[in-house]
């Protein structure tokens, strides 16, 4: 959600309840009659209607450490951008449709100019219970023209394969292309050469007419 029941969590104190004490006992005793079992609790967390929720800005809530007490309602999620790690890993799993668990960058103790920019600590030993949410021109510039984001993505495996407007179609959407776009999109590649340097991939997504059609529905991000 962005918040919890208790704010802020590494200052966890008897004189300052949570914002709901009596789900944060009951919670606590659910743990309990479960054998203190942690991921039953994350399930039952996971699986809420609460936890569900839908973004809305009019409903989000927002915490004033100066004003611990105003009310939080959990009506919609806060919107945060991802860590490091989860943008990193996501771009393993869109590039390879598979996430080794060795290569989680959470694992890694190496440190570079992309994770730095993108809120993870220099050091594994640096002590952060928070990520920063700001929004820098460093970032920004990472993702447009460092070197370790565009490898990423250039090296991937799937720019090495043959591409199909089909194939293209099931990584980036997850289902399967209505025939009257692949043929569309197939049309475009035989009469329109990827322009030197952006492969058939990046050609496709970002200027054929089969993909273009799945943008404006709101299918593909």
């Amino acid at each position: 959600m962005g918040l919890g029941l208790f704010e802020p969590v590494d200052d966890y104190r008897a004189d300052r309840p949570g914002s709901h004490p009596e789900l944060l006992d009951w919670l606590a005793y659910d743990f309990m009659q479960h054998g203190y079992d942690l991921k039953h609790t994350v399930r039952l967390i996971l699986t809420s209607r609460t936890y569900q929720l839908k973004y809305d800005p009019a409903l989000e809530d927002h915490f004033d450490i100066g004003k611990p007490s105003v009310p939080r309602y959990f009506r919609s999620p806060a919107l945060r951008r991802l860590t490091a790690e989860e943008l990193l890993d996501s771009l393993q799993v869109a590039a390879l449709q598979k996430l080794n668990p060795a290569e989680r960058l959470y694992k890694q103790a190496s440190s570079t100019d992309l994770t730095r920019a993108l809120g993870r600590p220099a050091a594994r030993n640096e002590v952060s219970t928070g990520r920063p949410e700001d929004v820098a021109v460093v970032q920004s510039l990472e993702l447009l023209n460092g070197q370790e984001f565009h490898d990423r993505v250039y090296n991937a495996q799937i720019l090495k394969e043959t591409p199909t407007v089909d194939r293209l179609y099931w990584r980036f959407s997850a289902v399967r292309q209505h025939p009257k776009k692949s043929t569309a999109g197939q049309e475009f590649l035989k009469n329109n050469p990827a322009p030197e340097g952006w492969g058939d991939m990046l050609w496709a997504m970002s200027a054929s007419p089969g993909f273009a059609y799945v943008t404006e529905s709101n299918q593909c991000h």
